[in-house]
């Protein structure tokens, strides 16, 4: 029985090892637009260095900027705007994955002066959490909230 109790302490403790592991690769992620200037996929155009993860929170919010998602695509949430006109866009036939860490977490926040285009029919952009949709400056964000799902 003691045994039986040490293994699943053991378990335990290994899978919250990995949990926090996970989570402690998770980084915000910045659209500067520093390498080709629009791909979401080109490494460079992100600070830190790196094309999102799933575990990653997006940021797009310089201005004139657009981050242009051509391919498929993964992320723990997307901010777009606030102190700047953005945009991000997701082309025709992409399919994307937007995982926030909890589900009342938005999954897609559109701040003031963000813009998000989805183009074509092709493709699926799944929000596993709320859409936030607000027209405030950073920092106040007054908001209407609508659940995707």
């Amino acid at each position: 029985m003691r045994s039986g109790k040490v293994g699943l302490l053991v378990l335990v403790l290994a899978a919250y090892g990995l949990w926090s592991a996970a989570s402690a690769w998770a980084e915000v992620k910045v659209f500067g637009g520093a390498g080709d200037g629009t791909t979401w996929h080109d490494a460079a155009n992100w600070s830190p260095t790196g094309v999102p993860a799933a575990a990653d929170a997006v940021t797009v919010d310089k201005a004139g900027v657009t981050a242009a998602a051509q391919a498929n695509f993964v992320a723990q949430s997307v901010t777009v705007g606030g102190k700047a006109a953005s945009t991000w866009t997701v082309a025709d036939f992409v399919y994307g994955t937007i995982t926030p860490a909890t589900t009342s977490d938005p999954a897609i926040l559109l701040r003031k002066d963000g813009t998000v285009i989805l183009k074509g029919a092709g493709g699926t952009v799944t929000a596993k959490g709320p859409f936030k949709n607000s027209e405030e400056a950073l920092p106040t964000e007054p908001s209407v909230m609508i659940l995707l799902q």
